[in-house]
């Protein structure tokens, strides 16, 4: 198996710089790994999405149905 990056990192311009591989040999930690970022990128962010938009959407609805029932008498309250 090839090896990307040496384990002291590489120089460059009197720098080190590393970066992150794939770890074959822990295929369980990389899927638990997977599995976190996915929530942490994917699923947390759109569940706030939804919640905030729903509640938004919600408080429009409320002021639209009281503002008709000022406005004309119509609508329900």
């Amino acid at each position: 198996m090839n090896v990307l990056h040496p384990k002291d990192g590489i120089k460059v311009d009197e720098k080190k710089y590393y970066w992150c591989t794939r770890n074959f040999d822990a295929p369980m930690q990389w899927r638990a790994f997977e599995i976190y970022m996915f929530l942490l990128v994917f699923v947390v962010p759109g569940l706030i999405m939804t919640l905030s938009y729903t509640a938004i959407c919600r408080e429009v609805g409320k002021v639209m149905r009281a503002r008709a029932h000022m406005t004309n008498g119509t609508g329900s309250m």
